[in-house]
């Protein structure tokens, strides 16, 4: 938080000094950028997402799917590909793996009554 803050001319021991508030401190570290190491600290080092971020997502999926409808403008629907997954964001769960047999064996072990 100091280095960033640093960056921005701004000396922490002003806070310690009576030079600035506790709620002008916490206004500026709230205004840090999304790749702000003290921003990136909180986020569980992961850098946040800015606008520009999500835009460049949306247009991955949209060409993923404007490059899927047109190879599969002339195939039959049984033999179309799947869907392309969408671009991961952050908060996204990831998708499901698929069930198999083992899996639906093993679910009705537990489940049969006895």
């Amino acid at each position: 938080m100091e280095a960033d803050l640093a960056f921005r001319q701004v000396d922490l021991l002003d806070l310690w000094r009576g030079k600035i508030t506790p709620r002008k401190l916490d206004v500026m570290i709230r205004g840090l950028p999304p790749d702000s190491a003290t921003r990136i600290a909180m986020n569980g080092k992961e850098p946040l997402w800015s606008r520009t971020d999500y835009i460049l997502a949306d247009l991955i999926d949209s060409n993923n799917a404007v490059a899927w409808l047109v190879a599969n403008q002339d195939v039959p629907a049984t033999r179309k590909s799947t869907f392309p997954d969408p671009y991961p964001r952050p908060g996204d769960q990831p998708r499901k793996r698929e069930i198999t047999a083992a899996d639906l064996k093993a679910f009705r072990e537990r489940t049969t009554k006895r």
